[in-house]
């Protein structure tokens, strides 16, 4: 989660536009699925390896990592939505009704140990975002 808080001293209205706002909202959630999907991405992991589909040899994400990649349905069942009407608010990672164990991987479980993915992906590009979002915020205010 990014708050921003900007200060606007000797006015006495502000207009605000919001379609500028949720422009760079729309454009921050863009930047962290698309860093998502490029972690969920990863081929190869650094974990236990083991069979599945017969003969084929897959090696799972050591903890702590991005997952590693197998059919490739993580990564495509990551998107951003919009919260609420004003599009100010926007939630990004997997679809929970496409992919059931994506919250397994994320949280974890009692023998699992969690794969952050989608944190690190929000992290990596935190700063970027806040500085999109505030250009936008200053952008959107008219003081009068």
């Amino acid at each position: 989660m990014i708050e921003l808080h900007e200060r606007l001293l000797g006015h006495r209205t502000i207009d605000f536009d919001r379609r500028k706002l949720r422009k760079a909202v729309r454009a921050g959630a863009a930047l962290v699925r698309r860093e998502g999907r490029k972690l969920a991405g990863k081929k190869k992991g650094a974990g236990r390896r083991y069979r599945v589909w017969g003969d084929f040899l897959h090696r799972a994400s050591a903890p702590g990592s991005p997952p590693a990649k197998l059919t490739g349905a993580l990564q495509r069942s990551i998107y951003y939505r919009t919260l609420d009407k004003d599009g100010l608010s926007m939630s990004v990672g997997p679809a929970p009704r496409r992919i059931f164990y994506a919250r397994f991987l994320a949280f974890g479980t009692e023998k699992m140990e969690a794969r952050p993915f989608m944190d690190e992906a929000l992290h990596r590009h935190e700063e970027p975002i806040r500085k999109l979002l505030r250009s936008a915020l200053r952008d959107s205010l008219v003081p009068r």
